[in-house]
Formats: C-alpha cells, sequence, structure tokens
C-alpha cells in the first residue's frame, strides 16, 4: 500500500520538525549578540576587554563604553560603541581565549567615528 507509513518514519519525521522550530528560536551560531548597553562600570567590557593597551590605542584618557555586541570566534569579538563628546567611536576589540595569555586588543584600522548603533561596521 502506497499510503502505509512506517512508524520508524513518522518518528524521525516528527524529531526533525520539532528540531527546525528549537533551531530556529536560537541564536545563529558564530552571529553577533544582540547590542548591549552599558550600564555601569561593572560591566565585564570594563573589568576584561578595555584595558590600559586598548585604552592607550584609542588616544583617549577616559573610555566610556555606550553599547557593544560580541562575537565568539577564537575567542571573543567585541564591537564596541564608545562615547567621546558628542560622538562615537566605534572599534573591535578581540579578546583572545584564555590559554594564549594574551590581553585583549583592538583590530588594525577598526576605530571609525559615527553616531548610529553597532551594527557589524
Amino acid at each position: 500500500d502506497p499510503w502505509k507509513i512506517s512508524v520508524p518514519f513518522l518518528l524521525e519525521l516528527r524529531l526533525s520538525h520539532s528540531f527546525s522550530i528549537a533551531a530556529s528560536s536560537m541564536a545563529m551560531p558564530g552571529g553577533h549578540s544582540a547590542p548591549r548597553i552599558v550600564e555601569s562600570r561593572d560591566d565585564p567590557i570594563y573589568t576584561e576587554v578595555i584595558t590600559a593597551q586598548v585604552q592607550e590605542a584609542l588616544g583617549l584618557e577616559e573610555v566610556e563604553v555606550h553599547s557593544y555586541t560580541t562575537q565568539v570566534v577564537a575567542g571573543t569579538r567585541y564591537q564596541v560603541k564608545i562615547r567621546d563628546g558628542e560622538s562615537f567611536l566605534h572599534c573591535d576589540i578581540i579578546k583572545p581565549l584564555p590559554h594564549t595569555n594574551n590581553p585583549p586588543f583592538i583590530v588594525e584600522g577598526s576605530i571609525a567615528r559615527g553616531k548610529s548603533e553597532v551594527d557589524g561596521f
């Protein structure tokens, strides 16, 4: 009978359908997080990413982070929006994996000025 469907097929169909629904509600692997607004100096962006070297590379006496996104790669890539008077600096900062013992650094050529949100510049 061509319309007879086996139980294993129905089970496979049900599992694959459930998985596709669950997968569609998750963030895309390797994608950026939603922008995070920084509300205090206790935010990990200050304690783990904005180091003296990063601040020196930006050429600012004080760094005031407005918002940032993260992307997990070989370490963590931060796209950061920093307030500088009436405008903003945008830059990519890489925080290497812990086993490398390397400090966070600004990706060369990633510093730009603008007023827009952090958005994959």
